[in-house]
């Protein structure tokens, strides 16, 4: 079963490191393909979810990485002010082994 997450998206200029108009950085397209791509390709590979702590609820640990989330801040860069709260478990996803040594899923936890 696969479950959409509501879209979160940034107010215009809250990311610094491309600035704003009128000066406004000239790499900001192309950095932000390269981000699709790169995060596509992840995705593509793995499915990721929220590590759910003891006595936790899938719900009440995707809240929790939220939270963590919006309490993040627009420096130069975008800063998390917890990273280390943030626990994911990534699952590769399935595909036909090449040989019998080459694993079909694997789990990768962060």
């Amino acid at each position: 079963m696969t479950r959409k997450a509501p879209l979160v998206t940034p107010a215009p200029g809250s990311f610094l490191g491309w600035s704003a108009r009128p000066r406004v950085c000239p790499g900001q397209k192309m950095s932000q393909v390269e981000f699709v791509g790169v995060v596509s390709t992840l995705l593509r590979k793995c499915s990721v979810a929220p590590v759910v702590g003891a006595g936790e609820t899938p719900q009440q640990a995707r809240d929790r990485l939220l939270e963590v989330l919006r309490d993040s801040q627009p420096e130069l860069t975008l800063r998390m002010n917890r990273p280390t709260d943030i626990h994911l478990h990534w699952t590769r996803r399935f595909r036909i082994a090449r040989d019998s040594t080459e694993p079909a899923v694997t789990t990768i936890h962060t």
